[in-house]
């Protein structure tokens, strides 16, 4: 790492040092679905299990929490700034499985419960292509790293990418089924 490290990118590393543990919904959302630990690391055993002890010093658990690296949620909180969507991912009630913060987006609160899917159907250096269905307004989540300059397409007609959980990607998609690049 030396001293500094350029290549970092700095809002996904003031998230990751801020998680709090292995044990937080936000470490969830990063779709960190196997951890490698010693045998006897201290781990939250009502969220993770052994998947692979035949190394002598370390094991593999697998987190039953993960989160996909792209699903759909109907409830949103839109904030001014990174710092607003800073301070609201670290409040106790917030849930990345049901809820997304973003920046300057639409705040969706549903009268009624939605449903939502996406698929990736192709993933590349440069591109991510999705399948999505949705039975009310929401928003496409994703934990890939926001970064300015990506573009985002709905149904081939350019949306606004949004920044979304602080550090992360978003799109708005209205009801139905969608292709998502």
């Amino acid at each position: 790492w030396g001293i500094y490290n350029p290549l970092v990118l700095a809002d996904f590393h003031r998230y990751w040092e801020n998680l709090g543990s292995r044990s937080s919904p936000l470490y969830d959302f990063l779709n960190a679905k196997y951890i490698i630990g010693h045998k006897d690391v201290v781990l939250d055993w009502d969220k993770y299990e052994l998947a692979f002890d035949g190394d002598p010093q370390v094991n593999i658990y697998r987190n039953r929490n993960v989160l996909p690296r792209a699903f759909v949620v109907h409830r949103a909180q839109s904030v001014a700034d990174q710092e607003q969507a800073f301070a609201a991912i670290h409040q106790s009630d917030f849930d990345p499985a049901a809820a997304v913060v973003v920046e300057g987006g639409r705040t969706l609160v549903p009268s009624a419960a939605g449903t939502g899917q996406a698929r990736i159907v192709s993933y590349a250096n440069n591109e991510i292509r999705l399948e999505t269905t949705t039975s009310l307004p929401g928003y496409l989540v994703m934990s890939e790293v926001y970064y300015p300059g990506w573009v985002v397409e709905v149904d081939g007609q350019p949306a606004e990418l949004l920044r979304a959980n602080y550090a992360f990607r978003a799109v708005f998609l209205s009801e139905g089924s969608h292709q998502v690049r």
